[in-house]
């Protein structure tokens, strides 16, 4: 629900007037009822556009330059600024534009959110009302950033198995930007079989060099890549496997290819699927050092979580298991600031491991480009969006 406190008003700046849209936007780009010569009456939304007050508008703005980013998965506690001793139980806390959390709590004051998910994002805020005195609130914006883990050598995440279809047809991305020459970036079995043994999937480096090894059959492929990847750089690999050949493709090398010679019956769907493990084999000591960013399988993203990570315990020089330190860390690469103009750097699980939140005016990869045009008319991203949607009739993501 929409916190009541909330005033419901049309933006102001969201104008039936033509001429309005036109001194901002040129004739092209506005649609032909508008540009026309010939008078009009644009059609306003039925449902009025919520706003929070117009006097906060200031706070809203300061939350929004210095957001809070926390990672899926974890617990987030969100401190409200307004609380003093003997307050906290009069604290409300809403969520502008959507529903609260699925698991939250309200704790001396401060929310907090369990299991944090993407879908939990967006503006809150805190309300404190006493009696004979002005109703106080404080916003936070909220960005919640992928995880995007480093791996040490000791550790390795488990992700749903592969499904009948996709050991049949397999295309597999990788991107990994590797610490060590040497490690198994992926591995993944499908049941074990008397005569034939366990079928499996597997990605590793060998001498900096991409590996991929399966056994889908009775015999076992192997392709490597032509030359090896740089340490402490990302990398691309793409694995193609169907019933005709499989391909092994690393950046921008030539694609290694080898036909299959015969259907696989792998498809089978009596034999189970185990799980895909990232970053390691739990039988081998030889595991990935470095960070994977992401894992893409038949066009679909997978979802990396912190809670799917399994640590392996390490012995001491007297044979007790002791736990390896780190096993994984969250990746840094935010820390080299890589967003110009007051971007806001959100880690994520695309290829370098990290995307760019633009100030107004600015896009680009690292908001390295200044959009002029809106920027001499005066409109913000956010207003160029809003006002396109308006005229054209179709939401921008």
């Amino acid at each position: 629900m929409w916190p009541t406190s909330e005033v419901v008003s049309i933006p102001p700046h969201i104008s039936s007037s033509s001429t309005e849209l036109e001194s901002k936007f040129p004739p092209e780009f506005l649609p032909p009822s508008q540009s026309s010569s010939k008078p009009s009456t644009p059609i306003l939304p039925t449902d009025p556009i919520t706003r929070w007050p117009s006097e906060n508008e200031a706070f809203v703005e300061q939350a929004r330059r210095v957001p809070i980013i926390r990672t899926v998965g974890h617990d987030t506690k969100l401190e409200c600024g307004i609380k003093t001793p003997g307050t906290e139980s009069e604290i409300k806390w809403d969520k502008i534009g959507s529903n609260m959390p699925f698991k939250f709590r309200i704790e001396n004051g401060d929310l907090v959110i369990e299991d944090l998910r993407k879908e939990d994002e967006g503006l809150y805020q805190c309300s404190l009302t006493l009696p004979g005195k002005q109703n106080s609130v404080h916003f936070t914006d909220l960005k919640v950033a992928d995880y995007v883990p480093v791996f040490y050598g000791s550790s390795f995440i488990d992700l749903p198995p592969l499904t009948d279809e996709e050991w049949k047809n397999l295309d597999l991305e990788l991107s990994i930007k590797p610490a060590a020459k040497d490690g198994i970036i992926l591995h993944t079995t499908k049941g074990v079989t008397e005569s034939l043994g366990e079928y499996y999937h597997t990605v590793f480096l060998r001498k900096g060099k991409i590996v991929y090894r399966s056994k889908l059959g009775t015999k076992i492929d192997e392709l490597e890549s032509k030359t090896p990847v740089r340490v402490g750089k990302w990398s691309k690999i793409r694995i193609l496997n169907n019933e005709n050949e499989k391909t092994l493709i690393v950046n921008t090398d030539e694609p290694i290819v080898k036909a299959i010679a015969q259907t696989s019956e792998v498809t089978l769907s009596s034999i189970p699927s185990n799980k895909i493990h990232l970053g390691g084999e739990p039988a081998s000591s030889s595991k990935f050092i470095g960070t994977i960013s992401r894992i893409i399988i038949n066009q679909h993203p997978v979802e990396i979580m912190p809670k799917l990570l399994v640590e392996i315990p390490a012995k001491g020089e007297s044979g007790v298991l002791v736990k390896a330190k780190p096993a994984v860390e969250e990746s840094n690469e935010c820390s080299k600031n890589p967003c110009q103009n007051n971007g806001i750097c959100i880690a994520a699980n695309v290829h370098e491991g990290f995307k760019c939140e633009c100030s107004d005016y600015y896009f680009g990869a690292s908001c390295q480009y200044k959009d002029r045009f809106c920027a001499n008319k005066g409109i913000s991203s956010s207003e160029l969006i809003l006002k396109t949607e308006y005229l054209f009739g179709f939401e921008i993501p």
